[in-house]
């Protein structure tokens, strides 16, 4: 589903053909499907296609050849804004493969939800780090018990704390160029880079 998102989000401003699509897609969907390759775009883009969400069109180029691109249709618009409005809930997987989809995506369709998401997603993971200094278990029973644990486990979830401070860190610096960028009459997009 989130590869189908970023496809919806690419084509949102733009038409473009399927090697710059794919290019656009490849570069982030890594992050949401390890083994994403290029022969998948195809199977989402049929899929999407057949829901009429977006269209290939054919434009005339020079020396008589013709480019495909694919188009979002308005279906496709209705989706992604819906995606886009729908209910973030954060997960307890640091980083949350949702929220790296949905941030980018939001940011450059609403820099103002994007915020919100970011601070949605800043208040859920301080909590979790709380529960976990206290040695307490959040309502969603973050960790197990400590004291039935081998060595091996305490050490993995030792590395689990240290990676959910960096991710509070970096979100907190992307909320504050978010709000900056909000603030300046030249916005520009988080990309996923910024990660």
């Amino acid at each position: 589903m989130f590869v189908e998102v970023l496809i919806l989000a690419n084509l949102a401003d733009q038409s473009l053909s399927r090697g710059m699509l794919e290019s656009a897609v490849l570069s982030v969907a890594p992050l949401v499907d390890a083994a994403f390759t290029s022969n998948d775009l195809h199977r989402h883009l049929a899929k999407l296609e057949a829901h009429g969400h977006v269209e290939l069109a054919h434009a005339h180029a020079d020396a008589g050849h013709y480019s495909e691109l694919w188009h979002l249709t308005p279906a496709g618009r209705a989706s992604l804004t819906e995606w886009i409005e729908s209910e973030y809930r954060p997960s307890i997987h640091v980083p949350d493969t949702e929220f790296l989809v949905r941030l980018p995506v939001t940011a450059a369709h609403d820099r103002r939800r994007a915020i919100l998401l970011i601070e949605q997603e800043l208040e859920h993971r301080r909590l979790q780090s709380r529960c976990r200094a206290k040695g307490s278990r959040s309502p969603r029973e973050l960790e197990p018990d400590r004291t039935t644990l081998d060595v091996t486990t305490q050490s993995l979830m030792g590395c689990y704390d240290a990676t959910l401070l960096v991710w509070i860190a970096t979100l907190e610096d992307i909320h504050t160029r978010l709000i900056n960028q909000e603030r300046s009459p030249h916005r520009a997009v988080v990309t996923r880079t910024e990660f």
